[in-house]
């Protein structure tokens, strides 16, 4: 019992510094070798995550004027500063491109110029190639509209979202909303997002189910005691599992989150299983002690044997190479070991104590 407290103890404190945090790609095995494409591609060239910026300018402005283009200018520097951004475009770079062309590719001039009348020079350009698909793709024929496009490096979505957030504190704080309105966008955004919502989800369903099965064992057995001995030994393998991912460095994500509910489900029913076997013995007039020794010895056998079926079953994926199926096997595997011990020893101790 003392064990189990201490092991709690630990699981909580550790298990709460667990991060929501996932990769792009991170289910592909180091070794595979679209695993090292990407990881090539992210240390040689520019970066695998996007981030979309749209650019909404108010009534009575177009995306040319020049005050509109400073306020472009001032969020790229902060982009290439803050998130390291090695392939940034929009309006602004593309004046600052057509600028540097005009003095024969100089780099000094990759700017965009303060002489007024060179300005306006490339502005005209610019309209009168509005037409083509690359101005096409960074603003919308009203003028109204823009879209910054940056590339940088996965560093997953808790640095990510953190970099968000002071990306929009720097927008609310440095930018003249009375010019322009941004909006954070891009593919990886909502993957990030969605990732978020359906790990939270599944918690709150674990949590749900938690509370289900404790409804359950009440109504059942007719016991706030059993159902408090059958809550405990069921909670405790989720907390030393939150307590292995951080010790093993493993992050939250959907793959993850989705481990604790499938191994809920498998604990709970060795309960249940050795709470019913106890209570008929109950029924059948024996003294809670005899009782006791014969659900270990008929049931508790076949949960020892039945959990160490599914954990050589699932044991098998811990070999995969897949990131998700390997997670899966080993946590799986780890949480069914923990819920045999619940089950046989934790739970046996809660009974006496409850009976005594």
């Amino acid at each position: 019992m003392a064990i189990a407290v201490v092991l709690s103890a630990f699981s909580i404190y550790f298990g709460s510094q667990v991060q929501l945090n996932t990769y792009l790609y991170d289910d592909l095995d180091a070794d595979d070798p679209l695993s090292q494409s990407l990881a090539f591609f992210e240390e040689n060239f520019f970066g695998i995550r996007d981030l979309e910026l749209f650019v909404t300018v108010k009534e009575g402005h177009t995306v040319y004027d020049r005050a509109v283009v400073d306020e472009l200018v001032k969020l790229e520097a902060y982009l290439q500063k803050e998130y390291g951004a090695r392939d940034l475009f929009s309006l602004a770079t593309l004046i600052k491109r057509y600028n540097r062309a005009y003095y024969h590719g100089k780099p000094s001039q990759f700017i965009v110029p303060s002489n007024p009348v060179q300005y306006d020079r490339l502005i005209r350009f610019l309209q009168e190639e509005e037409q083509q698909s690359y101005m096409e793709g960074i603003v919308n024929q009203p003028q109204s509209l823009m879209r910054v496009y940056v590339k940088v490096t996965d560093e997953g979505s808790a640095v990510a979202n953190e970099k968000n957030q002071h990306l929009k504190t720097f927008i609310a704080n440095e930018l003249d909303f009375d010019l322009i309105d941004i909006q954070l966008g891009g593919q990886p955004l909502f993957i990030d997002k969605g990732n978020e919502l359906i790990t939270r989800y599944l918690f709150k369903s674990l949590l749900g189910a938690l509370l289900v099965v404790f409804v359950i064992v009440l109504l059942v057995y007719r016991s706030f005691r059993l159902a408090i001995i059958a809550f405990i030994p069921n909670v405790l393998p989720m907390l030393l599992m939150l307590g292995l991912m951080y010790w093993l460095d493993i992050t939250l994500k959907k793959s993850t989150a989705v481990i604790f509910t499938i191994a809920f489900g498998i604990a709970v029913d060795d309960t249940i299983h050795f709470l019913s076997r106890f209570r008929y013995m109950l029924q059948q007039g024996m003294s809670a002690s005899e009782a006791l020794h014969n659900t270990r010895q008929t049931t508790g056998k076949a949960i020892l044997i039945t959990s160490l079926v599914l954990v050589a079953g699932f044991g098998s994926f811990a070999f995969s190479s897949f990131q998700s199926t390997f997670l899966t096997g080993t946590l799986v595997s780890a949480v069914l070991l923990t819920a045999v011990f619940a089950d046989l020893v934790l739970l046996v101790v809660l009974i006496r104590k409850g009976y005594q």
